[in-house]
């Protein structure tokens, strides 16, 4: 990961450390853990997990129910709601509704609050990563492009 952080990274980096906090000595969790979560050292077990929960949690597909969210959310003062943690991990904090950004990805609009493609048929894109692009870090795009595979089909939504 770069060293200019984005807001999933300060998550992931963030929540891992919580989860070292509450489950570090318990063998046990770490066994239960899907296989394919699983690494050599249970600090990267940690990583992988954080990174997957987190990229879950932006999509919207996981509980911000565990002690370990709640815990990573009050230190990075993000208001414990489906909505305040979406916002933050895709870095969508000020972005109108409305907004747009023509991504050289299928160079069609999609709206950055939400990443939905406006008026075509695509994928669903990270909202992260439209914003780095639009801001010229297409190496940070790139990277959360990859980070957030598989994308989920849309059939676009309307301009407002």
């Amino acid at each position: 990961m770069s060293t200019n952080h984005t807001n999933l990274e300060r998550f992931i980096i963030t929540y891992a450390s919580n989860l070292r906090a509450v489950h570090g000595g318990d063998e046990q969790w770490l066994a239960q853990l899907p296989a394919e979560l699983k690494r050599a050292t249970p600090e990267e077990t940690f990583k992988v997990v954080a990174t997957k929960i987190a990229t879950s949690l932006a999509k919207g597909t996981a509980s911000k129910e565990p002690v370990e969210i709640e815990r990573t959310c009050e230190q990075l003062g993000v208001k414990h709601t489906y909505a305040a943690i979406s916002r933050y991990l895709n870095n969508t904090e000020g972005v109108q509704p409305g907004d747009f950004y023509v991504t050289t990805y299928c160079n069609c609009a999609h709206r950055i609050i939400d990443g939905q493609p406006i008026g075509h048929n695509c994928f669903v894109l990270p909202p992260g990563a439209l914003i780095a692009e639009r801001d010229g870090d297409f190496p940070k795009a790139k990277e959360l492009l990859n980070l957030f595979r598989p994308f989920r089909q849309a059939s676009g939504v309307k301009a407002k």
